[in-house]
């Protein structure tokens, strides 16, 4: 039998391929595992993202509710507590009322006509104007613009909203209608 000698030139590198083999595997490994952390910090934050976003929209809706009830308050700003964690502020910063005239009509109206007892008759007879009593009232439109900022567990939402109210009469804190004109994230 004949011993087989590995030439001194190729002395390690075997060890040398196997090294190389275990770091390339390495920082794959390294790789992909940072990878599924970054993921995961993503969907957390998306998760608190939305819990943010729905956060906010329940401070708009608790502020709108609140100038319903209210009647006409001047400008406000309020923080609430909504749940564990979840924080919003809203801050009404701008209100403008405006008196709108629908106008008030007005007329006469008169007649005339004779007739005689046996069913015979005549008569004749004119008329004109309208009623102004039917016009519609005198309204108010009270325009509101509010922030709402809420916050949760690192997540920020900002909104923006314009809200219209519209009543009639003299009674302010009885509204006939409320329109959203505006809302909008930041």
């Amino acid at each position: 039998m004949e011993d087989k000698k590995v030439p001194l030139d190729e002395d390690g590198n075997l060890m040398l391929m196997v090294l190389m083999i275990f770091l390339v595997l390495s920082v794959l490994g390294t790789s992909v595992i940072s990878l599924a952390s970054m993921e995961n910090k993503i969907s957390h934050y998306a998760v608190n993202a939305q819990q943010a976003q729905q956060a906010a929209d329940a401070g708009a809706e608790w502020a709108i509710e609140q100038i319903w009830n209210r009647g006409l308050p001047e400008i406000f700003e309020e923080e609430l507590e909504i749940g564990e964690g979840i924080n919003v502020q809203v801050k009404v910063t701008a209100r403008e009322a405006v008196e709108i005239n629908q106008g008030n009509g007005n007329g006469n109206g008169n007649g005339n006509g004779n007739g005689n007892g046996n069913g015979n008759g005549n008569g004749n007879g004119n008329g004109n104007g309208n009623n102004g009593n039917d016009a519609p009232l005198d309204s108010i439109e009270c325009r509101y613009q509010f922030t709402v900022q809420s916050d949760y567990q690192g997540a920020r939402k900002e909104l923006a909203v314009e809200v219209v109210y519209l009543y009639s009469g003299s009674n302010p804190l009885h509204y006939d209608q409320v329109a959203i004109e505006a809302y909008t994230y930041n």
